[in-house]
């Protein structure tokens, strides 16, 4: 692998959804030493193989597993996988994402043909205190009693860390979507989501002012909102960056340092132009991804259903952060693939991402199947169309409530420069080719 060297943009290296480090200074920390992760690799399977116990079988198998995740797919991952869009706070942090993402669809794959005894079985292995865990159903009697009882004391009672998360979890997806319409559109489906699978999981019962007064319009759109102003508060800002070679003090090299750790640019996201200006494609481009947001979600409620383990539990709330990490690049590059000309295949990160959903899903297909198979099927249907119709409308409210603007007179990047002449390129060939 050659190290990541400074590429011009428009470069034959660099693509649209691959981002390359553009001047760097120090080249050590982007050369690629792959003698140095060669012999690492060596020398820690040699320690691992000749110094652990191979008596018991299951800890053989569930040891060997980490052993190829940890010590040799994310070396591997280093060297030879894809930067992706990002390159903050260094490149080898989302080789590392996509590493650790692949693992984890492949261990999904291994799960396909694994039976649930054997899963439960591992499940305790890596957590003992799974063993006498119960399903949520199996604790709660009854769900979304007394709803005509609205006060300010029972919406305050319900504000517990789950609110929080909504809260907060909506404030990370409005900075990477960056659009209200969308995020307000995919806020409400999900409600409608979960009204739709109540049938198959009856936690998802709420009474109503807490699906669409604390959900919706305080936990959602408040998370919604925060996140949108501290969007705006980035793409305002100027990013000029200098090397940290050439700062005399210490203080300040300090303060570069943890710059480092904040985006290297921050613009706009227009979901409305780029490849797919019609109509029909851009409301299938909004449809796929509000799709798979639902899918996302719903798994994560169904695998603590399904392997019973409660939400509280790290193997919950580590799978959503660890998702919430992936979704990042890539969404990234859905947008780039939906929207830039110069973009003719899909990026690496979203298609991965996709197939993990996919493999995800077919997981919770088998383990619940039984549950599954007594669903209503016309409700499965309803929801396919209501989430195509919300894509719709989620476009319209873009074209025409102008909620997301830009302040008069702020300059657009290069990157908006160079994809609106791309665009205006394309145009004017189509045009001269009607008209031969």
């Amino acid at each position: 692998m050659s190290p990541n060297r400074p590429l011009k943009r428009g470069s034959q290296n660099e693509t649209p959804s691959e981002k390359k480090v553009q001047d760097i200074t120090i080249n050590a920390f982007y050369e690629p030493h792959t003698v140095t992760f060669l012999l690492l690799i060596a020398v820690s399977l040699g320690y691992i193989c000749l110094t652990r116990s191979d008596e018991n079988e299951e800890s053989n198998i569930f040891h060997g597993l980490i052993t190829c995740a940890l010590v040799v797919g994310v070396p591997i991952s280093i060297m030879l996988f894809p930067n992706g869009p990002f390159t903050r706070p260094h490149p080898i942090l989302w080789r590392i994402v996509f590493g650790a993402l692949f693992c984890y669809m492949l261990a999904l794959v291994f799960m396909l043909f694994c039976s649930m005894s054997q899963i439960r079985r591992a499940m305790i292995f890596i957590d003992p205190s799974l063993k006498d865990a119960k399903r949520e159903i199996d604790m709660v009697e009854a769900y979304a009693e007394d709803c005509s009882n609205v006060t300010l004391e029972t919406i305050w009672a319900s504000l517990d860390i789950f609110a929080f998360a909504h809260f907060w979890g909506w404030g990370m997806k409005a900075l990477m979507i960056r659009n209200y319409g969308i995020c307000w559109t995919i806020s409400v489906t999900w409600e409608i989501t979960e009204v739709m699978f109540q049938h198959i999981l009856p936690n998802f019962k709420e009474c109503w002012w807490d699906h669409w007064i604390l959900d919706v319009v305080v936990c959602n759109g408040g998370g919604i909102w925060l996140g949108m102003i501290v969007g705006q508060f980035l793409e305002l800002r100027r990013y000029r960056w200098e090397s940290v070679l050439e700062i005399d003090s210490r203080k300040k090299k300090f303060k570069r340092c943890l710059l480092q750790f904040t985006p290297e640019s921050w613009g706009r996201m227009d979901w409305i132009h780029g490849n797919y200006r019609h109509p029909i494609g851009r409301t299938l481009a909004l449809f796929i991804i509000m799709m798979l947001w639902q899918i996302v979600e719903l798994n994560t409620f169904f695998s603590k259903h399904f392997f019973r383990y409660p939400g509280h539990n790290w193997m919950c709330w580590g799978r959503i952060l660890f998702m919430g990490l992936c979704s990042m690049p890539a969404i990234k590059q859905w947008y780039i693939y939906v929207t830039d000309p110069r973009c003719k295949r899909l990026g690496n990160h979203c298609w991965l991402y996709i197939m993990t959903v996919l493999v995800e899903t077919l997981v919770q297909i088998k383990f619940g199947f039984e549950e599954f198979s007594r669903a209503n099927i016309s409700y499965i249907i309803q929801w396919v169309v209501i989430m195509f119709i919300g894509a719709f409308v989620g476009l319209m409210l873009n074209v025409y409530s102008g909620v997301y603007y830009h302040p008069k007179g702020y300059p657009a990047n290069e990157d908006e420069i160079e994809l609106d002449v791309n665009i205006n390129k394309q145009q004017s060939s189509k045009r001269s080719a009607k008209i031969d």
